[in-house]
């Protein structure tokens, strides 16, 4: 029963961590980064054009709630109809655990955005960007969904450029459009990255446990 026991455990005890993390990442954004991290973003402002803005907008649509929403019901769909059950509890599961791992560490670190124009209206805190944290989950569990199956061999490649692109894309557009600071976007691509392998590994796990019999000592 240790091993069931310990998979039910991964998932909070590495949540618990990953809080604390980003917790000790914001303290360190804000009173070490902060000047070359408004650098940047100062900049950013300064150099909008019209179509650069328009497309900075486009790209952070992509990881707006609906799209997010739409992307994971989607998948989650897509991994139903051809009984992948393992795949789509992992894309949920990454979006849902990322979203409540960002409100936690968002309120805990309370960083304010940064002092220029914001090309959208944003409310809330900084720290980390929820919209990167929240794509790069959702992204990641379905690069590793489609990576664990043998039929698939040839989507692997495509896939992971095509998520690379567009979670740089939506990292580049927060900092664009005045919303974040590039340590925020970091910080919410790492935790993306982070929860997605965790909650791959929790199912993986659980799922080979359900499937064979229980070995006893």
């Amino acid at each position: 029963m240790r091993r069931p026991v310990g998979l039910l455990l991964l998932a909070p005890v590495a949540f618990l961590a990953l809080a604390g993390l980003a917790a000790g990442l914001g303290w360190i954004a804000i009173h070490l980064a902060q000047s070359a991290d408004l650098g940047v973003v100062r900049f950013a402002a300064a150099h909008r054009s019209s179509t650069a803005t328009y497309v900075m907008h486009r790209l952070s649509d992509l990881a707006g709630e609906n799209s997010v929403i739409i992307i994971v019901g989607a998948s989650a769909l897509v991994f139903l109809v051809f009984r992948h059950i393992v795949d789509a509890l992992a894309v949920i599961a990454s979006a849902a655990g990322m979203l409540l791992l960002y409100e936690v560490v968002v309120r805990w670190v309370g960083r304010p955005r940064p002092p220029v124009s914001h090309l959208e209206n944003p409310g809330g805190w900084s720290f980390p960007s929820g919209h990167v944290a929240n794509s790069t989950a959702v992204y990641v569990a379905i690069v590793l969904a489609v990576s664990v199956s043998a039929r698939l061999p040839w989507l692997r490649p495509p896939l992971i450029l095509v998520a690379a692109v567009l979670i740089a894309g939506i990292a580049a557009s927060r900092v664009y459009l005045g919303l974040h600071y590039p340590t925020d976007v970091a910080a919410g691509f790492l935790l993306g990255v982070c929860w997605a392998l965790v909650v791959r590994k929790t199912v993986d796990g659980l799922a080979l446990t359900v499937r064979s019999p229980m070995v006893r000592p």
